[in-house]
């Protein structure tokens, strides 16, 4: 009788760390991004956690901004819909590597969901798993810093760079500087960042002459026509690692759509004062 009876206690203690094993995994879902929009429901005044593999900011319509609210805190959104919402598209984007993600956003009322949405990213995991991280190559930071420094001059508000590895260097002027021979060229320093050991200036170029500039790397294209040429390769001042520009060539002077200006990317070992 007792060992029937101990049997019966170890089966209700078993029955009951299963049900509390179910009631804890019931909480939390799991979906794996297949660069398919996952449907997130939320039920109306109910908060939904989901969580994505690393820190994100996150884009919605405006119309929607009285209607949900959203906390961004560590790759964790915490969701809370005040009032119905019809499937609504929402983008959202790694902080490190830029990956976007795509939502379908469904807000309604009595829905069965799991408190907790956990999404999972093939790529993620297996970038985790490698026990060794791979130092990036000189010429990807020069890659890197280049499109920050672009984006960061020329991408709308909502699609300005995050870059946890990149910081703002004070330039300390914004003064013409003697950058580019020949005086036909004015050369103005705007920001200036650094990051992997690197530094990446922008710089405002002009055209001071009232003819068209071409802009070229090889100084073994120079013919004739050296006036209406300008040579990365010979004509910059300084010591540069690498030098990326905006456009192609220079407008003359004054033109209308101001094709006379452009921007010219340099990344050095040291800072803009110092290596020109």
């Amino acid at each position: 009788m007792k060992i029937h009876t101990f049997q019966s206690f170890i089966l209700c203690l078993m029955l009951i760390t299963i049900h509390t094993i179910a009631n804890a995994e019931d909480k939390k879902k799991r979906v794996l991004w297949e660069k398919i929009p996952i449907p997130i429901f939320v039920n109306v005044n109910e908060e939904r956690i989901i969580h994505f593999p690393t820190d994100v900011r996150y884009w919605v319509p405006e119309y929607l901004s009285s209607k949900i609210s959203i906390l961004s805190a560590k790759g964790v959104l915490y969701i809370t819909a005040h009032e119905p919402i019809k499937k609504t598209r929402i983008r959202i984007q790694t902080l490190d590597s830029h990956k976007v993600y795509l939502v379908d956003l469904v807000a309604e009322a009595g829905q069965m969901v799991a408190p907790e949405l956990i999404i999972m990213d093939k790529d993620y995991i297996e970038n985790q798993s490698v026990s060794t991280p791979i130092k990036p190559k000189p010429a990807d930071w020069y890659v890197r810093l280049t499109r920050f420094a672009a984006q960061s001059l020329y991408a709308a508000e909502h699609l300005m760079p995050v870059d946890d590895e990149i910081t703002r260097v004070n330039i300390n002027s914004v003064n013409t500087v003697p950058l580019v021979r020949g005086g036909d060229i004015e050369a103005i320093p705007v920001a200036s960042w650094s990051g992997g050991g690197f530094y990446i200036t922008a710089i405002r170029l002009r055209n001071l002459s009232d003819k068209k500039i071409t802009i070229v790397y090889n100084k073994s294209s120079i013919t004739l026509l050296k006036e209406r040429f300008f040579a990365i390769d010979s004509d910059l001042r300084g010591t540069w690692l690498s030098a990326s520009i905006q456009h192609h060539y220079l407008g003359a002077l004054g033109h209308k759509s101001q094709e006379d200006i452009t921007s010219l990317y340099l990344v050095s070992t040291h800072t803009f004062r110092e290596s020109l």
